[in-house]
């Protein structure tokens, strides 16, 4: 079919290939899963930004009763013991 010389670098030859069938495989694989039509493209992305936000607005009130706890303990270890 052709010829190389025999010191032509091979890895490339084969690096090349190999992201070639690497770009192929992830285009067959998105067409999939993707949705094709953008009303329903439309509907995933919106999904997945509800998710996003709702994940986001969790962590943030998690973190502000971490914070609550340890401000509460810090005014709690700074009350001088009561007298006896």
């Amino acid at each position: 079919m052709f010829n190389l010389p025999a010191s032509a670098p091979w890895w490339a030859a084969v690096f090349v290939v190999l992201v070639g069938l690497l770009i192929i495989g992830f285009n067959r694989f998105m067409r999939h899963f993707w949705p094709q039509n953008s009303a329903d493209r439309k509907a995933v992305l919106l999904e997945r930004q509800r998710e996003k936000t709702r994940r986001r607005k969790e962590a943030e009130k998690q973190r502000a009763l971490r914070e609550a706890r340890r401000t509460q303990q810090r005014d709690a270890a700074r009350q001088p013991a009561p007298p006896s």
